[in-house]
């Protein structure tokens, strides 16, 4: 029986190793650029090309490789969310297990796409759809004075408290005459009900003068999580449900939805938004376009 298990385990480890599929050093430069000329000219002004050679971006891909190296760990999570997804979202249980985390940009980079200059003149931030915290300890660590959090998970709200950020509720957080100097919005259009509706508020929370920090991946694909799954958004953007190239789609969500709201364009950036991975493959990416934009 003992020899048994052996090779079975000899087994499983070598299907192990040969199913991993390799990953590149370091991200290709191709994504994180795009071809100016097919962008809404105002956005072709203002485009910053970023890349990978950033600490934070190579620190997190190097995270990467030793979690995916990791089959023990791997076997454990797939045995333990075999059971928790009978009762929470997959963003819950990523929180609870603190596995299949996120990265978007640096630190660095986001004072590329924020234009101020330390030290930081803005005073509060809100985050829309936090996460983790993230992105969030990176705008209070480039000094601002109030960092404000909305989160639908509640184990991930649980983790933002334990950062000591003020977690609003997702439904009341634009009641009361309070504005806020920066709203962060990233990765959330795509996945809420209302996305239209949510906008709508961002932009009415704003102060004069504010700026709206947004993320959005394309192709545009988006559903609600929940526990069953995934259901269809309650509002739907049907523009940017049409196939398009990158720039295509970025110019239609600055020309049929940003700018009728009367903001200007501050500046853009094309990032792969990436996720830790598994076993078999290091990390995951999607195709993201971060978009600052400010409220006249």
């Amino acid at each position: 029986m003992r020899l048994v298990s052996r090779v079975l385990l000899r087994s499983a480890l070598s299907s192990y190793q040969e199913s991993r599929e390799p990953e590149e050093e370091d991200l290709p430069q191709y994504m994180y650029s795009c071809d100016k000329s097919r962008l809404a000219p105002e956005l072709s002004r203002c485009f910053v090309e970023l890349g990978p050679d950033d600490e934070e971006t190579q620190a997190f891909l190097a995270s990467c490789r030793r979690h995916s190296s990791n089959l023990c760990l791997h076997l454990l999570y797939n045995c333990l969310r075999m059971v928790l997804c009978l009762f929470l979202s997959q963003t819950s249980i990523n929180g609870l297990l603190e596995t299949g985390k996120m990265f978007l940009f640096s630190r660095q980079q986001l004072c590329k796409l924020l234009p101020v200059h330390q030290p930081w003149p803005l005073n509060s931030v809100m985050e829309i759809g936090a996460g983790d915290g993230n992105i969030s300890e990176k705008y209070r660590s480039l000094g601002a004075a109030s960092v404000c959090a909305t989160e639908a998970s509640g184990v991930m709200r649980r983790v933002l408290r334990k950062k000591g950020f003020k977690v609003l509720d997702v439904e009341t957080w634009d009641r009361g005459p309070h504005k806020y100097d920066v709203v962060s919005c990233l990765n959330v259009l795509d996945r809420c009900s209302r996305p239209l509706s949510l906008l709508r508020q961002m932009a009415d929370k704003l102060d004069s003068g504010g700026l709206l920090v947004l993320a959005l991946v394309f192709p545009f694909e988006p559903f609600v999580e929940n526990v069953l799954g995934q259901k269809e958004p309650a509002e739907t953007m049907p523009a940017l449900l049409q196939q398009g190239e990158w720039e295509d789609m970025v110019s239609t969500l600055w020309r049929d939805t940003l700018q009728p709201m009367g903001f200007q364009p501050v500046s853009l950036t094309r990032l792969p938004y990436l996720c830790e991975g598994d076993y078999q493959t290091e990390y995951y990416y999607l195709d993201d376009a971060v978009l600052v934009v400010q409220k006249c």
